[in-house]
C-alpha cells in the first residue's frame, strides 16, 4: 500500500506526538492545535478505491458496508425532530443533498418528516451501499460535486467528516453548492480532547483519518465562511442506553471468572455523549 506523511490539515504544523495505534497506523496528536489524525496515511488512490468497495487495508482489511438499518431511520427522525420542531413545512420544496448518505436512511428519514415534499438525492461512492439504497426507492447514485452546478438548500454530511483526507478543502467546495442562504447539516464525533484510554473504540483506522473537537470544528466551518447557529450532543450508537436486563448482566458478568464486562465501556463509558450535530449557515457578505 501506498503512503504518505502529511502535515496537519488544520493549522500545518509538522508536530506532532503518537496517539494510539491501531491496525497498522498510527493515530497522531497534532502539538499545536489538537487535532488526531492518521500519518501516514494512505494515499489519495487508495483512499477512493477504498470508498468505492467499502474495504480499508491494514494489518487486517476491515468492511465497512453494512446493511440497510430501520433503527437509523427512526434514531435520525428523533434527531430531524429535535432540530426542527415536529412540523415539516420548513422542507416542502426545498433541495437537499446527502453526500456520503450510506445506505440511505437519513434519506429516508428526510421523506418521511417531510411527507414527501423535500427534494432529496443523495451521494455515495460506495457501489453496495448505491444498490442497497436504490432497493429503497430512494434517489442516490455517485458523481463529481466538483462538476455540479445545481443549487441546494440544505447540504448534510453524517458521519462523513472523519473519512475525508483533507475535510477543509472538501467543505470550503462543498459550500458553492449551497443556496445565498443555504444550511450545512454536519455530523461526526467530538472526541479529538479525549485521552486514547477515554476515546470510543475500535477507531476503525484507516477508514476514519481524523477525529475533531467541537473547538476544531467550529473553528474551521467560521474560517471557511459559515455561521453556525445550533450545536446538540448525542449517546453515541456504539453504547446502548443501559436497562435493568442490560446492567444485570454485565454487572454479573464482573464476578464471573473469564468473562468480560462491557459494563463501564458501552452501558457507562465515561464520555457517551460525543455524537456532535453542528447546523450552519454560509456568512451573507455586505458590500
Amino acid at each position: 500500500m501506498k503512503t504518505q506523511q502529511i502535515n496537519c490539515y488544520n493549522c500545518s504544523s509538522s508536530e506532532i506526538q503518537l496517539y494510539d495505534t491501531e491496525n497498522g497506523f498510527n493515530l497522531v496528536k497534532c502539538k499545536n492545535c489538537g487535532l488526531l489524525y492518521v500519518n501516514p496515511q494512505p494515499d489519495r488512490s487508495e483512499i477512493e478505491k477504498a470508498h468505492e468497495i467499502g474495504q480499508h487495508r491494514g494489518e487486517k482489511t476491515i468492511d465497512v458496508t453494512g446493511n440497510f438499518s430501520s433503527q437509523k431511520v427512526e434514531t435520525y427522525l428523533k434527531i430531524i425532530k429535535d432540530f426542527y420542531g415536529e412540523k415539516c413545512q420548513e422542507f416542502s420544496g426545498k433541495k437537499w443533498l446527502d453526500i456520503g448518505c450510506g445506505h440511505g436512511e437519513f434519506i429516508k428519514a428526510i421523506e418521511i418528516f417531510s411527507e414527501g415534499t423535500c427534494n432529496i438525492q443523495g451521494i455515495e461512492p460506495n457501489v453496495y451501499k448505491q444498490k442497497s439504497a436504490q432497493n429503497q426507492g430512494l434517489n442516490v447514485s455517485f458523481f463529481d460535486l466538483d462538476k455540479c452546478e445545481t443549487k441546494y438548500d440544505f447540504i448534510s454530511l453524517l458521519n462523513v467528516y472523519s473519512h475525508l483526507p483533507n475535510p477543509i478543502e472538501s467543505l470550503t467546495n462543498w459550500s458553492n453548492l449551497l443556496t445565498e442562504e443555504g444550511e450545512l447539516l454536519i455530523q461526526t464525533g467530538d472526541s479529538a480532547d479525549l485521552n486514547s484510554q477515554d476515546h470510543h473504540k475500535p477507531y476503525y483506522l484507516p477508514d476514519h483519518l481524523s477525529f475533531v473537537s467541537e473547538k476544531i470544528l467550529t473553528d474551521i466551518l467560521k474560517k471557511i465562511g459559515f455561521n453556525i447557529f445550533q450545536i446538540k450532543k448525542y449517546r453515541f450508537s456504539e453504547f446502548p442506553v443501559p436497562s435493568l436486563t442490560s446492567v444485570t448482566k454485565e454487572t454479573l458478568k464482573l464476578i464471573v471468572p473469564h468473562k468480560k464486562s462491557s459494563l463501564f465501556t458501552e452501558l457507562f463509558p465515561k464520555h457517551p455523549n460525543r455524537d456532535m450535530w453542528i447546523r450552519a449557515t454560509k456568512k451573507i457578505e455586505v458590500l
